[in-house]
């Protein structure tokens, strides 16, 4: 629901920024698809079928970029791969990255960077230093990376760790990689070598700046989820190592405890086979080759190596292992395995037969999980309904402001096209609290002239509670789908 509720609170502040939005997880939403949501937020009566268009349209883009990826650096069709893979693995990571579309931005970022530095990189080793900045295609590249490193680091510090960060350290490496097997010029490379960390770092400076200042006038959240603390303990090294492993077959979407000769369980064992061979089996395959290839090639592989080995050091030593921190290492294993596939197994050293046996085992795959995904949206329009009618049960009562836990907020709100504000509140047993996390704070302002509610489930609410020594009694109480409605 965020994008929704953010997209509404920047037309009424009229302010990109609002001052009293909070953020979460220590990022600030800067070029996400909520700017997809902005134009039509106020247009669309129909906030959930918005949200929807708004999602499917920002994967569209990404594979998009993927394609430009694949086309300008790889230089062959092998996105006709990493299009199937990637949404083989959206199905999977069905919540993060299909329906809150939150972690798709990466994959954007990641194949616009790639592209921008190549293509800068590209124009310096054909035209020089000296007559590199009276070239019209060289002034086109600058700007557009210098407004894609700005957007990428405003929104914050994940960007700079994940993207800027390997970037520059891959650039550095295949500096002294031509330096020591192709005997470059050392003073020329170097002119060449800093010229492109420029393009890269001053923007990203200029971004995080800005970031900062906003983080400033702004509640990011900068809690425990966004602490650096370095884990000393050697069994959590060992616990957390493991569950990388698990990790990446858990975004691939596999589920435990069920039956085997079952459409769950086929599609268990094509994930196995997926992730085994697109995560860890080829990545390896692509390194033992990487001497061999192109600098392109290589350029994309250190940069994925690096990527992935910051990731991993997070992931074990300072105990980021939520799935969400393995999101973008997964995605550039989906692109360098698929441009593997597409090269060595299928375009080369491959029959015709042995070549038609993988394409239809690549298409079984992703029909099976296409066929369990289709399950899963059976009586999609029904459950549409029940939402929207519990949300409009909840206008009856009269009142447009409206309290809740986190997750029963603002999906109602959503639902109920903007019709009654949200706040969404913590209960620690004796009293409730705001929870400001991807929220305006004006969704707390009392208004005296309304009436307002409280909405809570039957698990939230303990049998001892008595709402009236809290708030005094209320105008009304009704109760529906295991949830009671407190109207004061």
């Amino acid at each position: 629901a965020t994008a929704t509720i953010l997209a509404d609170s920047i037309l009424r502040h009229k302010n990109p920024f609002p001052s009293t939005w909070n953020y979460a997880n220590g990022d600030v939403w800067a070029f996400t698809f909520h700017l997809l949501v902005l134009p039509f937020v106020h247009v669309i009566h129909n906030q959930s079928l918005l949200r929807m268009i708004v999602s499917a349209f920002w994967i569209l883009f990404a594979c998009g970029c993927a394609c430009k990826l694949s086309k300008f650096v790889f230089r062959d069709f092998s996105h006709l791969l990493i299009i199937p893979f990637f949404c083989l693995f959206i199905i999977g990571s069905d919540d993060v990255v299909l329906y809150q579309v939150a972690y798709t931005s990466q994959l954007i970022w990641q194949s616009v960077s790639l592209v921008l530095v190549w293509s800068a990189h590209g124009i310096l080793n054909k035209n020089g230093i000296s007559a590199f900045w009276r070239k019209k295609e060289f002034i086109n590249v600058f700007i557009y990376s210098f407004i894609a490193f700005f957007l990428m680091t405003l929104g914050g510090s994940r960007n700079l760790g994940e993207i800027v960060l390997p970037l520059f350290l891959t650039i550095i490496i295949l500096a002294i990689i031509e330096i020591a097997i192709e005997n470059k010029d050392l003073k020329t490379l170097g002119g060449k070598t800093f010229l492109l960390l420029l393009i890269i770092l001053i923007p990203s400076v200029l971004g995080f700046i800005c970031y900062k200042h906003i983080a400033i006038s702004h509640n990011v959240n900068n809690t425990v989820n966004n602490a650096m603390n370095f884990i000393g303990d050697y069994q959590s090294w060992w616990n957390n190592f493991q569950n990388i492993f698990v990790t990446h077959f858990a975004n691939f979407g596999i589920h435990t405890n069920v039956p085997a000769f079952s459409i769950v369980g086929l599609k268990n064992f094509v994930i196995i086979i997926f992730t085994l061979l697109i995560s860890f089996i080829i990545p390896i395959l692509q390194l033992i080759k990487a001497r061999n290839e192109t600098k392109s090639i290589i350029f994309v592989c250190l940069f994925t190596l690096i990527h992935n080995t910051l990731m991993f050091l997070l992931f074990v030593f300072f105990e980021k292992t939520s799935r969400r921190y393995l999101l973008s290492s997964q995605f550039l294993e989906i692109i360098i395995s698929s441009r593997y596939i597409y090269v060595y197994w299928i375009k080369k050293n491959c029959s015709a037969f042995a070549r038609n046996i993988l394409v239809s085992i690549i298409v079984l795959g992703i029909g099976v999980n296409s066929l369990y995904f289709l399950g899963m949206s059976k009586n999609w329009k029904q459950n549409l309904e029940n939402k929207k009618s519990f949300a409009s049960w909840i206008m009856s009562s009269g009142a447009k402001k409206c309290y809740a836990t986190y997750w029963n907020a603002y999906t109602n709100e959503v639902y109920s096209n903007l019709g009654i504000r949200f706040g969404a509140v913590n209960f620690d047993g004796k009293n409730f609290f705001p929870y400001f996390w991807l929220v305006d704070s004006d969704a707390y302002d009392y208004l005296e002239s309304k009436r307002s509610c409280l909405l809570l489930s039957e698990n939230e609410k303990p049998n001892d509670l008595i709402i009236e020594s809290i708030f005094g009694e209320p105008e009304q109480t009704m109760q529906r789908d295991g949830y009671t409605f407190f109207v004061f």
